[in-house]
């Protein structure tokens, strides 16, 4: 099928997470406001303990689709209120982190029922071709995610992606303490 067209591979190389959210927050920018709507991109880039890293090894593209698609939904939905996706780093270790992208969204007041069984279900029950949610869906199983959704008071809609990610050996570790084995960068 088209959904499945050399889609089930991934190509993983080092990234700037930085830039693709800078990349993101401009184009969706201008599509909130030509729908005279707010949307604000926000990630913790100077906070120690959930530091989102500049560097990452990813595969970038279909980062960048899978989020797109999500945004690209909730701007569909929203027809007055704000979208919001906001990133931070959950977990690390030596090899890799896990992070967090929070998209918020004002869709009005109910439940979505496409969303919740696209997102909320273990098989594939709900196919979705106009919004691109099944292939949302599809990639982030295929990077290794986690997805949760919440409806919130005043109508907003919370979807939650959980994706890991690679450490690049260009990234510069300060050390603690006595512990110099990981300072400097490569």
């Amino acid at each position: 099928t088209l959904l499945n067209a050399g889609k089930d591979t991934l190509s993983e190389q080092e990234c700037d997470l930085h830039v693709v959210m800078t990349d993101i927050d401009q184009l969706f920018t201008q599509r909130a406001e030509l729908n005279e709507l707010f949307f604000a991109v926000s990630f913790a880039q100077y906070q120690a303990a959930n530091n989102v890293p500049k560097r990452v090894v990813a595969d970038e593209d279909k980062l960048r689709k899978t989020l797109s698609i999500l945004l690209g939904y909730a701007l569909y939905k929203t027809k007055k209120g704000r979208i919001g996706l906001h990133a931070t780093r959950e977990a690390s270790d030596s090899e890799s982190m896990s992070i967090s992208f929070e998209l918020a969204y004002t869709p009005g007041p109910g439940g979505d029922d496409l969303l919740s069984g696209i997102f909320n279900s273990e098989v594939e029950a709900v196919i979705d071709l106009k919004h691109g949610l099944t292939l949302a869906r599809r990639y982030i199983k295929l990077l290794g995610g986690r997805t949760a959704i919440e409806f919130r008071d005043a109508g907003v809609t919370a979807i939650t992606l959980s994706l890991p990610f690679k450490r690049t050996d260009s990234e510069i570790l300060i050390p603690k303490g006595d512990d110099n084995s990981k300072a400097g960068a490569a």
